[in-house]
């Protein structure tokens, strides 16, 4: 499904938020609330939670006219990113290592 023939196709970035994964997604994110398992659920993430509704007409549930739904689908995306991909398995950053002491240049540095 090119457009242009001439030009490489490239690999689409993101998530693909369509009629068929917003709704896994939203059920997923709908779980995890009913059974508290998200610590990071923040007053500004619940405040547009209330505002998220189900409608009659076009994409159900959505933002209630004039409320926003970012953080829901930025929620529902991350834990499905999650679900897919898991945690780091394991991997830490190294410790740092402590500081060696600057080789003394002159007599009254060293100690």
């Amino acid at each position: 499904m090119l457009s242009r023939p001439d030009k490489p196709v490239s690999k689409p970035y993101g998530f693909p938020t369509n009629l068929r994964t917003r709704p896994l997604i939203l059920n997923q994110l709908e779980r995890h609330l009913r059974e508290r398992s998200l610590p990071w659920v923040t007053n500004d993430l619940l405040h547009e939670m209330t505002e998220f509704v189900h409608h009659n007409h076009g994409t159900s549930p959505r933002a209630r006219d004039g409320s926003r739904d970012d953080r829901v689908m930025a929620a529902a995306i991350s834990l499905e990113m999650f679900r897919l991909y898991g945690d780091i398995g394991g991997k830490r950053r190294s410790e740092k290592r402590p500081r060696r002491k600057p080789v003394a240049a002159y007599p009254w540095q060293r100690s």
